[in-house]
Formats: structure tokens, sequence, C-alpha cells
């Protein structure tokens, strides 16, 4: 008996292997799993006898059309079965007859026909979507500082300027030399800077001291 609607549910697997599928020959596991429990509701469900019978066939694609390593995949079926992720027969060839997963199930469209696809595994205890996932205290800034340039750049934006430190910049700022006029007062570099940034008003930061430095 086939599944017959969308949603989250566990099962346990009844068959699985790797082999290279369609015209692109994507290395692909697949296994089928029998239904046991649906989320429902805000929690786990066990399926009524009869329902309890279904099954559901997946396609999981651990290459790429170009012909890269999908990680997307792999690294859900590294956290779903204690995959190491460095040989792909390890799925066929070790026993995962029995073992409870989880399954999400939508629907798709493929010429003009909807059906029904098991688009991830995970884990039995996977979250999922359930509940609102915030990155707090360290992780979050340690987000910010990974990603935060990043998304700025690629919206045309500049990175926010550092910290203004206390006393002078760590390194001073190259600048082109300009021609010197028999009566002009040598100073060196450090006593320019000096000078410059004393003027500098408390509000700027050593980013925009600097660029208007150079």
């Amino acid at each position: 008996m086939k599944l017959d609607r969308e949603g989250r549910f566990k099962g346990i697997i009844l068959a699985h292997g790797v082999d290279t599928t369609g015209s692109n020959e994507l290395l692909t596991f697949s296994a089928e799993i029998r239904l046991t429990d649906e989320y429902a509701n805000g929690e786990w469900q066990p399926l009524g006898p009869g329902e309890d019978e279904m099954t559901i066939e997946g396609r999981f694609y651990l290459s790429k059309k170009d012909g890269t390593i999908n990680t997307t995949q792999v690294e859900s079926l590294k956290a779903t079965f204690g995959w190491d992720g460095r040989d792909p027969m390890w799925l066929q060839t070790t026993d995962l007859t029995g073992k409870t997963v989880q399954a999400t199930v939508a629907e798709e469209e493929y010429n003009n026909n909807i059906f029904l696809k098991w688009q991830w595994i995970n884990p039995a205890d996977s979250q999922g979507q359930m509940g609102v996932s915030r990155a707090t205290g360290d992780k979050a800034k340690a987000i910010a500082a990974k990603f935060g340039a990043m998304f700025r750049a690629s919206t045309g934006g500049t990175p926010a300027p550092a910290p203004k430190p206390n006393g002078k910049p760590a390194t001073i700022p190259a600048r082109r030399a300009a021609p010197e006029s028999a009566a002009a007062k040598k100073v060196t570099m450090q006593e320019a800077w000096d000078t410059w940034s004393a003027k500098m008003p408390d509000q700027w930061t050593d980013g925009e001291a600097q660029e208007l430095w150079a």
C-alpha cells in the first residue's frame, strides 16, 4: 500500500541500495520504508491499523549533473546512518534494514502529473521543521563575523568599519609621495598622521579617517 498524502513520517527501512540512475548517471541512494508514525497536531502519532502498512520509496542523489558531490544530501545521510561519507557503497553493503528514519514527503508536479516525493531523509529523532532555531550569544556573534561582510557585499554595501581603538592605528595607511618644494618643511609620515588624527572629529571611525587620509 503506497502512501497517499503529504507529511512527515517515521518508518522502518525495508530495502536499500546504491546505483547510478537517469540519463545523467547520477550516483543515487535508494530506499523503501514502511511507515509507522505521522507528525500531526504538534506531536508524533502512531499510524492506525492498515495505514501502518503504507510504504514509500525515495531516491537521494549523492552527485549533481556537473559531476560534483551533492554535499547537502551527503550530510543528511551521514547524520541519518552514521556514515563517514568516504565510501558511497557503504550505504549498500551495510545492513540498514529495520533502521527507523524520518521521511519528509511532499507533492511535486512532473509532466502535468502530481505525485508524492520523499524529499528528505533524516534521523528518527530529527526536529525537522518543528520550532524556530535562533542563534544567540557567542554563536550569533560568530555568525555575524563570518557571514556579515559577505552579505553586505552581495547587496552593494561595504563592510562595517572596525571599532575605533585607543591610541594610534596599528599601521599607517600608504600614501602617494608628493613633490617637495624647497621651502616645504620635511616631516615624517608618523608626524603627519599625528597631526591629522588629532584634528579628526570624534565621531569618525579609523576606517573613515584612513579613507580620507589616502
